[in-house]
């Protein structure tokens, strides 16, 4: 289960005041790259303080581990963290696959990690529902609309998602025609001036998954 009250009521007071500085319990994400603003990794913080002590956090992207980081530093010690990345993108910016936050991460006893394409990972999957998801993969609008498609289906009967990337078209035309096709609710669309601004980067939408009464 999530504690929507305290999760809502953290993400507005951030909406409202976005982070200047990163808050001390985030100190391990101090000296790892990403494209991550502070107030989005204070919102991923928050998402699994609020979610049940047993609660499995997924992401897909990873990159650097930045987000990752903030998860970790979140979680209570039976949570479990499931990352996927398939490392594609760290050509294009001279990064490396041993980098500080990948090996804190990938070392943490809590996680597990796929290197494979999220849409491969997400055929196959068999493990436990995840409780907060965030979506960093593709960016096109079919992909975007497919992962939401797709990864309903390893959603807990209640979860919190994150779509990055929405200040683009591609993202959020996809999560805009998810929301339509299957009932996903928009609780926040944290838009931005620019990519790389010191809000919430490049737009963030934070949605609720409730599963339908079948």
């Amino acid at each position: 289960m999530i504690d929507w009250k305290k999760f809502k009521a953290a993400v507005a007071r951030l909406e409202k005041n976005p982070l200047a500085e990163l808050p001390t319990e985030l100190t391990l994400c101090k000296d790892v790259d990403g494209f991550c603003s502070k107030s989005n990794l204070k919102i991923i913080h928050t998402a699994m303080q609020c979610a049940h002590e047993s609660a499995v956090y997924c992401e897909m992207g990873v990159f650097q581990g930045l987000s990752a980081l903030a998860a970790l530093s979140g979680s209570h010690d039976d949570q479990r963290l499931v990352l996927v990345d398939d490392f594609r993108e760290l050509k294009g910016y001279g990064k490396s696959k041993d980098a500080p936050g990948l090996k804190l991460v990938r070392d943490d006893k809590r996680v597990l990690f796929y290197e494979q394409d999220c849409f491969q990972v997400m055929r196959n999957y068999m493990g436990p529902k995840w409780d907060v998801w965030y979506y960093d993969a593709g960016h096109s609008f079919a992909e975007t609309y497919a992962a939401l498609a797709m990864g309903r289906h390893h959603l807990a009967d209640e979860a919190i998602v994150f779509v990055d990337d929405t200040n683009w078209n591609g993202p959020r035309t996809g999560v805009e025609l998810a929301i339509l096709d299957f009932g996903y609710e928009k609780l926040f669309d944290l838009g931005t001036p620019c990519n790389g601004h010191w809000t919430f980067w490049n737009g963030w939408i934070v949605l609720k998954w409730k599963a339908p009464n079948e």
